[in-house]
């Protein structure tokens, strides 16, 4: 098996080769994927929060900044979790357009 550097196979190449370029853009997509995922999870856990305490005497928050705060939150979560799906499906046809 030869090892290839930021470039695509070509027809002899092996099936099994692994383009470090692609792998590092596949891994860099799911990384920020994560990333957002995880900070839509703690704009979720912060609101929560908030919005648990709001009988607390002296609170100020604001309910419906709360709920949009929430919905903002679940809708980061579904783009990242889109750009994951993506990523992996991307990364599914380039090996199979290797076999």
């Amino acid at each position: 098996m030869r090892v290839l550097t930021n470039r695509l196979p070509v027809a002899h190449d092996s099936p099994s080769v692994f383009c470090p370029k692609e792998g590092e853009l596949f891994l860099q997509s799911l990384g920020s994927a994560a990333s957002g995922i995880r900070a839509a999870v703690e704009k979720i856990d912060v609101a929560s929060h908030r919005i648990a305490n709001v009988a607390t005497p002296g609170s100020e928050t604001n309910l419906v900044r709360e709920m949009v705060s929430l919905k903002e939150a679940e809708v980061a979560v579904k783009a990242n979790a889109a750009v994951a799906r993506v990523a992996d499906q991307t990364m599914g046809y380039i090996l199979d357009v290797r076999r």
